[in-house]
This record gives C-alpha cells, sequence and structure tokens, in this order.
C-alpha cells in the first residue's frame, strides 16, 4: 500500500532580531601653534545600525529521506486571514512554491487559496512513486492539486476531490477523491442533480477507479449515468 507520511509543520521562520549597535567615540585633536600652546575640539560620530527582516517566509519540510525531501514555501505576505474569510489565519497562503533538488516550482499564479495546514498537506510513496497533495480551497468543493516527481521537479497530473485517502478495494493502492456538492432541483422535490464519485488511484499511474467510482457512485445517487455530471437529474436516495 501508498505510505501517508504524517507532516510535521517546521517554524523555520527567517529572523534576523533587531540588533542595536551604538559606536561612540570622542576624538580630542591637540593642535600646537609655534608657542606650544593647544586648543581642546571635541568631535563627536553616533551611528545606530537597525536590521529587522522578521517572518519572512513560513516553510514546510516534507519527505521521506534526504534525496527526496520537500520544501513548501509561502511568502507570509500572502498570507490570508479572517479579512479574506479564512478562520485559520496562520495557514492559509496565496502562491506556495515546491523547492525540490533545487528547483523551483510555483503551484499556482492566481489568487486560489491554499491549505498549508499539517492535515491538508500529504506526502505518499507507492513503490518509490512520490505523489504530494497540496489542498485548495474552492467556493463549491475543496480539492486536492496532485503533483509527482518527473525530471527532478515536481509536476501537477490531477486535482481531486479531499472527502476520501484509502484503499477502497483492498489492493494495496491508496485511492483519492469523493462526490461534489449536490444541489436539489427544486426546493420542495425529491430529486437532486447527479454527482458521480470520482476516485484515482495513487499507484504506478495516477488513474481513475472506475470500479470503485462506479460503485461508490451507485451507494450515494440510487444509479450509475456515467462519469459526467452534466445537468442530469436523479430522485434522492432514500
Amino acid at each position: 500500500m501508498g505510505t501517508i507520511y504524517i507532516l510535521e509543520i517546521k517554524n523555520n521562520m527567517k529572523t534576523i532580531k533587531s540588533i542595536k549597535f551604538v559606536l561612540s567615540f570622542l576624538i580630542i585633536a591637540f593642535f600646537y601653534n609655534c608657542s606650544c600652546q593647544y586648543s581642546k575640539t571635541p568631535v563627536s560620530n553616533e551611528k545606530i545600525l537597525t536590521t529587522s527582516l522578521i517572518d519572512t517566509y513560513t516553510d514546510i519540510s516534507v519527505g521521506i529521506d534526504n534525496d527526496n525531501k520537500v520544501l513548501i514555501r509561502a511568502d507570509n505576505k500572502n498570507k490570508l486571514g479572517d479579512g479574506d474569510g479564512y478562520t485559520d489565519a496562520d495557514s492559509v497562503f496565496m502562491f506556495p512554491e515546491i523547492l525540490f533538488r533545487g528547483n523551483k516550482v510555483q503551484i499556482d499564479t492566481t489568487r486560489a487559496a491554499y491549505s498549508l495546514k499539517t492535515n491538508d498537506i500529504k506526502y505518499i510513496d507507492y513503490k518509490g512513486i512520490h505523489y504530494l497533495l497540496i489542498k485548495q480551497f474552492d467556493i463549491n468543493d475543496d480539492f486536492y492539486e496532485i503533483f509527482t516527481i518527473k525530471n527532478n521537479q515536481f509536476v501537477k497530473i490531477g486535482e481531486a476531490f479531499t472527502a476520501f485517502l484509502k484503499d477502497f478495494d483492498g489492493d494495496s493502492i491508496l485511492e483519492v477523491g469523493g462526490i461534489g456538492s449536490r444541489e436539489a432541483y427544486c426546493s420542495k422535490c425529491d430529486s437532486m442533480y447527479y454527482s458521480p464519485a470520482l476516485l484515482y488511484k495513487l499507484g504506478k499511474e495516477f488513474v481513475l477507479d472506475s470500479i470503485s467510482s462506479k460503485k461508490l457512485t451507485i451507494e450515494s445517487n440510487g444509479i450509475f449515468l456515467g462519469f459526467d455530471s452534466g445537468n442530469k437529474i436523479v430522485l434522492k436516495p432514500k
């Protein structure tokens, strides 16, 4: 079975604490005239140096060994919070990046919101094939953006709902996915829009598990009408 690695967020903040240096000295120069008399002239030169770079990045390190360490980095200026409609202000970011083996991949160039909470990032190894799942918030259904390693960098290979991450059929390969939101056809009727289950295998390839998806669709919808939701209307399961 693919192995799920529990992640720990590392408060790997790049912080340079404010340091104050006070350099103060008094130079007294003596000037002698031809009569050997002198005058005293005080000279003052004081500088205060302050450097403050606080909480520039939030870094999360994941992976299974030194050769497969991954750094997910988010600039704290792109952090979202209560004012943006997110209650967990410490873990929601725009424009996160994946750093791996000297290569950097920007996950998204849009203003999409990503969760960098420990439970919302999954790193899965299936017989040497590595999958990285990062949760994106969506107005309808949250979903994972799914990446794998190609040419020494992570590339996106698909998306899946976040409802399930388990071995549905007992073949020792994890499936990820679920069922999208289902709206009622009308407020007082007994029907709803058809929404199929979409479960993907995280094995040697990232592929739709049509058998498990069909089974879950029938359990949820009472009928199977294909893997395209379209505008199909079905009766609500009793």
